[in-house]
């Protein structure tokens, strides 16, 4: 059975002895694909756990699992023109983002998402942009934020509003968010409770195997008081963690709880 590799598979080739009994499992990896022979034939499905990839990008092989990391090693080695690392890439930004962001990640590529789909997906999980500078056409990398000491380009009151600028009129804006769900630890294998076998019923692959996300919830309920009607913002992520999604609820509420007035 093939597995459903991630966008920076492994390109070593690694063979085991062929299986013999039940219970045992060999496996093929491949530039091609990932294979897995079991020794008996199942009567449910199979579901399988992905690490990730070891691939050797010249100092051994090592495992990527944060959003900065997975990104970086999809642009430097996949596609039909990766960048060169670090060459081609803002340092600087990615250590940034690495210390703003280190918690665990991972996504599945189902074999026909592009290159773009899943490092937007990655991105998108974090809040982060990423752009060529025009200085030195670097990728640059940063994650968007509440700024902790935000500066005024221009102040106005209430008279100025109603009598100097007497032509503006308010402009509706969306409501704000009352509190951020964020999904995460995605099972991309959701099964029936008659598809999975009696020994597993008792461990914590059982109700893991029956939904598809975790969520977790970050509330502000003097927002709700304020405005009834407040929206919820809700989030897939690639985050494998309740701390890291966590951490991205309060970034998104910190984001859209206040609700703006602008004038036209």
């Amino acid at each position: 059975r093939r597995l459903r590799r991630r966008c920076n598979a492994p390109r070593r080739r690694r063979r085991r002895s062929p299986p013999r009994t039940a219970g045992r499992y060999d496996t093929l990896i491949t530039a091609d694909g990932s294979y897995i022979r079991l020794g008996s034939e199942p009567l449910l499905p199979i579901t399988i756990d992905v690490e990730g990839d070891a691939y050797d990008t010249g100092g051994g092989s090592v495992y990527v699992s944060t959003i900065g990391t997975i990104f970086r090693r999809i642009v430097t080695y996949r596609g039909p023109s990766p960048l060169v690392d670090p060459t081609e890439l803002d340092t600087t930004s990615f250590s940034d983002l690495e210390s703003a962001n280190s918690a665990l990640a991972g996504i599945v590529t189902r074999g026909d998402d592009s290159i773009q789909e899943i490092a937007t997906a990655l991105l998108r999980t974090a809040g982060v942009v990423a752009w060529f500078r025009r200085s030195d056409g670097k990728l640059r990398v940063l994650q968007i934020v509440v700024a902790s000491s935000p500066v005024p380009v221009l102040t106005l009151t209430q008279n100025d509003v109603e009598e100097d600028l007497a032509s503006c009129s308010p402009v509706p804006v969306e409501l704000p968010a009352w509190e951020a769900i964020v999904k995460y630890k995605r099972n991309w294998t959701v099964l029936g409770t008659t598809s999975i076998a009696s020994d597993a019923k008792a461990t914590w692959r059982y109700a893991f195997s029956l939904t598809e996300w975790r969520k977790v919830r970050w509330p502000n309920d003097a927002v709700r008081v304020r405005h009834p009607r407040a929206r919820s913002v809700v989030i897939d992520s690639c985050f494998q963690t309740p701390d890291g999604a966590n951490a991205e609820a309060e970034r998104q509420l910190a984001l859209y709880y206040q609700k703006g007035q602008s004038f036209d």
